[in-house]
């Protein structure tokens, strides 16, 4: 995600678009840390989804309620520490409604204490449901519908995961795929609290406090706000932005400046010409004040509605999550409903809808009509980014158009298209602002090539075949992650690969823990989501496959005639493929760096395919001169692009002829873009080596299988791999602002293996190396062998240069 800093004598400045949560966090940091920023607010105040209002006698309403909440102990002590005077402590209880009278209330999270509410039959066919699910049928989920019928079975999906989802997206479960199911539900074994076992807490005079203060200390560490200043358009000519414009007033930009912006991309992509089709779910909010102490019954604090005669689908009473500036005799509902610009409901008239939500309080319960005393409407039309089945790739369209602005970083729930709590929003504001101030020297260094005298093969044997520029291209079938956890998924993706005329099937092996950190979430955060959601220790996790399965898959495979080969992600990783007899290694974009793991490989003295995506040629350079100096003469570079999917603007395949004349080695593709015109072009241009993710169906629940080949479509690739296509690409090599993401979870580090105390000489035991990036680079690990730490330094965090 980082780019090169220019060099210039005008002070680089950064211009924030956007008050809410991820502006401010953003600009915050960014001016303490001594880098010019302004601030640019379109309302008179800060805070945007996160704020507050005052009406009538109630003083500070959130437009929702917002919970900060966070396992994280840093997190909660930057909160406690900065703004806990402004915190009420609380827990927070949500519950599901049921019933004709609205009278059912059971756990959500789900629980087993609340299963006992179901009749005594429905009880015993849930549970009968619940210890047959089937978990190859979910690997081979191609529908929401599939895959939530094998998380919690039919009769739960039936009370729970149908009607509420259609009713807050809007959208048939008929359109929604695999991915918009939930990845985590686990039954709690009692009725707990939303967020047990975190840091929780509402603002004690409103959110919006947090964010005034937050406003106030970037304002005191010199930073620029500009409130009541709407954006209206930008002037920009060959992705370089000259101007923003607000009405009248125009701000003028040099090349070095930076924008980020928090806009959500429809209005975004509008100003700067970028015609696309994206949506969001947006929320009316009908506050209805009750002349009564409280309306939501027990210890509840927001309810869920699926009856689709009810006009909000989640109702919340902040009074109960923090009673301070309320009059005792009386309370105010939030009504959240659920609208798509452009419908009946946003057509609708506020009045209306007022007294709608106001007659359904009455029906289920809430309040008696006598209760009810006043209503206002509050509307927020960009709350939930929309994604139907079919509409990805406009999304990575519209994001490699916004990435090839490079001034431009886009950021929140609005200007990422994703919706995250306060806490992610505000980490990966802090993350981006301290990317920007601090870009890594390692990321500008240039190719320096070596004068020397090795050379390595141009033919290169991958078991049976030769790559060479005299044979057709080797196709290999990247089954990746797509086997979904399951071996049999996973033997019938050998079978599909050599049915198609693959030349060879690859895997991924690796232990998650030691792939990517299960503590830190992007440089130094830890992130625990809720039941809905999967971290990605946890999604690699439940994908990694045991040694068990790799000699299965491998004995499959030499049955079938085809090869087989992994990428190792960790040096433990390769000692188990060299006990299967691998022939050959695979090393991905994310190891590029990981110098001691493509060490323990060359050693092997088998050929070795490296990827290069998110990396400078001085990184390539490194690795290559790794497997230079271990004597292995038996290397493939791959040209690649670490977004996914990866767009066609995005591809640059004449970067592969750079890379060979530069290293003097076999080169090829490794393809994670929608369809084969990239892989045809790579063809084109020479490359030797093609790798395309393979799936059995692109509409399976995974990450990949969206970008990946189906067996019909890889059948045509190998038909193709004989064709000649022109289209060419820009030479150049950089890294991409598609990879901006990706770069900072997956690139490696040197991490702690232990707890190191302070003073203690640091050993080769002590460190290991894994993801997401932070650290200090494992090309320095024998540097760091030997020093001392200057601090303590915990288990699973990554080692800093200042840290020994």
């Amino acid at each position: 995600m980082n780019r090169r800093k220019a060099d210039s004598p005008q002070a680089k400045k950064v211009y924030v678009l956007g008050a809410g949560m991820s502006g401010l966090a953003t600009a915050l940091r960014l001016a303490e840390l001594g880098v010019k920023t302004t601030l640019i607010e379109k309302e008179a105040a800060v805070g945007g989804l996160a704020g507050s209002f005052s009406w009538r006698e109630f003083k500070h309403l959130d437009y929702g309620p917002h919970i900060y909440h966070t396992p994280d102990k840093k997190m909660e002590e930057i909160w406690e520490r900065e703004y806990g005077d402004l915190f009420h402590k609380n827990e927070f209880w949500g519950k599901n409604v049921k019933g004709e009278k609205f009278d059912q209330y059971f756990d959500y999270p789900l629980s087993f204490e609340s299963l006992k509410k179901f009749p005594s039959e429905m009880r015993k066919k849930i549970v009968h449901e619940l210890s047959r699910l089937d978990e190859s049928r979910r690997a081979r989920a191609k529908s929401y519908a599939e895959y939530v019928r094998e998380l919690v079975g039919p009769t739960l999906m039936e009370y729970f995961f149908i009607r509420y989802p259609q009713k807050l997206w809007g959208v048939p479960i008929g359109k929604m795929t695999a991915n918009w199911a939930p990845k985590r539900v686990t039954f709690r074994t009692s009725d707990e609290h939303f967020h047990a076992g975190q840091w929780s807490a509402v603002g004690k005079y409103g959110s919006g406090k947090v964010l005034e203060r937050m406003a106030e200390k970037f304002k005191k560490a010199g930073g620029t706000l500009l409130l009541k200043t709407a954006v209206t358009g930008f002037t920009h000519s060959n992705g370089i932005i000259s101007r923003v414009e607000m009405g009248k007033k125009k701000i003028a930009l040099s090349p070095h400046d930076t924008i980020v912006s928090t806009i959500p991309i429809p209005q975004l992509t509008k100003q700067l010409g970028i015609r696309n089709t994206l949506g969001y779910r947006g929320a009316k909010l009908v506050f209805v004040a009750l002349k009564k102490r409280e309306a939501i019954p027990g210890k509840a604090n927001f309810l869920y509605y699926d009856a689709p005669d009810i006009l909000f689908h989640r109702v919340s009473e902040q009074k109960k999550f923090c009673a301070n500036g309320f009059p005792k005799d009386k309370t105010v509902l939030t009504c959240e409903i659920a609208y798509t610009k452009g419908d009946s409901l946003d057509a609708s008239d506020s009045k209306k809808i007022q007294e709608r939500a106001m007659r359904d309080i009455v029906k289920v319960g809430l309040a008696k009509e006598d209760e009810l005393e006043a209503a206002t409407v509050v509307s927020l039309p960009y709350v939930y980014p929309l994604l139907v089945r079919g509409s990805e790739p406009e999304l990575v369209e519209v994001r490699s158009r916004l990435a090839s602005f490079k001034q431009l970083y886009c950021i929140g729930t609005g200007g990422d298209f994703r919706y995250d709590d306060l806490q992610i929003l505000y980490i990966r504001g802090t993350d981006l602002a301290e990317r920007l101030a601090s870009e890594e020297r390692e990321e500008s260094r240039e190719l320096i090539k070596e004068d020397t005298a090795f050379s390595f093969n141009q033919s290169v044997r991958l078991g049976k075949h030769v790559v060479s520029s005299e044979n057709p291209a080797f196709i290999i079938a990247e089954a990746g992650l797509n086997h979904n956890g399951s071996l049999a998924l996973a033997l019938e993706l050998i079978d599909k690969a050599k049915e198609v005329g693959c030349s060879a099937v690859k895997f991924q092996t690796y232990e998650a823990s030691g792939r990517v950190s299960k503590k830190v979430k992007g440089n130094r955060y830890a992130e625990e989501l809720i039941e809905l959601e999967e971290s990605t220790h946890s999604m690699l996790s439940r994908l990694e496959l045991r040694k068990e399965d790799h000699e299965a898959m491998f004995a499959h495979a030499k049955k079938k005639g085809i090869e087989i080969f992994s990428t190792p992600f960790d040096e433990k990783s390769v000692d188990l493929l060299e006990s299967l007899g691998v022939q050959f290694y695979k090393i991905s974009s994310m190891d590029l760096v990981n110098l001691p793991l493509i060490k323990k490989v060359a050693k092997t003295g088998k050929p070795l395919i490296i990827s290069t995506g998110m990396s400078t040629f001085g990184q390539i350079e490194d690795a290559v001169n790794v497997v230079r100096d271990s004597g292995n003469k038996n290397l493939i570079l791959l040209h690649c692009v670490s977004s996914y999917p990866a767009a066609p603007q995005d591809m640059n395949l004449e970067v592969m002829g750079t890379l060979r004349k530069a290293f003097g080695v076999p080169v090829g593709f490794s393809d994670h873009s929608i369809g084969l015109t990239a892989a045809s072009v790579a063809l084109a241009l020479g490359a030797r080596v093609i790798e395309r993710h393979f799936t059995l169906d692109r509409f399976m629940e995974g990450p990949d299988h969206i970008l990946s080949s189906d067996p019909e479509e890889m059948k045509e690739l190998v038909r193709l791999s004989n064709l000649i296509p022109a289209i060419k690409g820009s030479p150049q090599k950089v890294i991409l602002g598609s990879e901006r993401e990706t770069i900072n979870r997956f690139k490696k580090s040197l991490y702690a293996a232990v707890d190191i105390k302070k003073e203690e000489k640091i050993t080769r035991n002590m460190l290991a190396v894994k993801g997401p990036g932070g650290g200090v680079l494992p090309k320095y690990i024998d540097i760091v062998i030997g020093r001392r730490a200057k601090r303590a330094i915990q288990k699973d965090h990554p080692i800093e240069w200042d840290s020994i």
